[in-house]
């Protein structure tokens, strides 16, 4: 019940309509990915200045990580070099981050642009928590969204946890089997 009650909590703080929690940011990253389909094979990009567990996570799956240089004025990937990268290498999925607490300037051109050709975006926001864009919080109509409840975070647990936000029912329930080992209930 105290995790659920956390989830709640979560979805009412971060604007986003399911929260699950997990065991750290690094199998939040993970599962967040597998949910989106990515798999081995898939091309995944991310900016290269990020935490080390956002690289780890794409090649923990078997995926071929594409860097994307940032943006010196904002310090968050760049969208231009993410579009062009796209035109040259085809991914098929991108983590966006929001470091620094702070968003990318470009935020929702992300957001657009990945609808508008199918790549699966991930927003990563261990470094987020409580940020806002336009008086909603930043990862508000995020498809899939993660945290990290590491000590050293925002928001900091005990030793560890995480947590994975989804926008449907259907991906909540995907993200809650992936972090049940396929199962559906215990």
């Amino acid at each position: 019940p105290r995790v659920a009650e956390v989830e709640k909590r979560l979805c009412a703080a971060l604007g986003v309509n399911k929260a699950i929690a997990c065991a750290n940011g690094t199998d939040a990253l993970i599962i967040g990915l597998q949910a989106l389909g990515v798999k081995h094979g898939s091309r995944v990009a991310l900016p290269n200045m990020t935490f080390w567990a956002t690289y780890e996570a794409i090649a923990q799956l078997g995926a071929t990580p594409v860097l994307i240089d940032i943006d010196p004025d904002d310090l968050q990937m760049s969208f231009s070099e993410f579009t062009k990268a796209y035109e040259a290498y085809r991914f098929d999925a991108a983590i966006l981050v929001h470091l620094f607490g702070w968003a990318s300037k470009h935020h929702q051109d992300f957001r657009k642009f990945c609808a508008e050709k199918n790549i699966a975006l991930l927003e990563d926001g261990a470094q987020c928590f409580g940020v806002t864009v336009d008086g909603k919080p930043v990862l508000a109509g995020a498809t899939v969204g993660t945290t990290s409840f590491y000590p050293a975070k925002v928001v900091g647990g005990c030793v560890d946890g995480g947590a994975i936000f989804a926008d449907t029912e259907a991906l909540e329930k995907l993200i809650r089997s992936l972090c049940n080992h396929g199962r559906s209930a215990h």
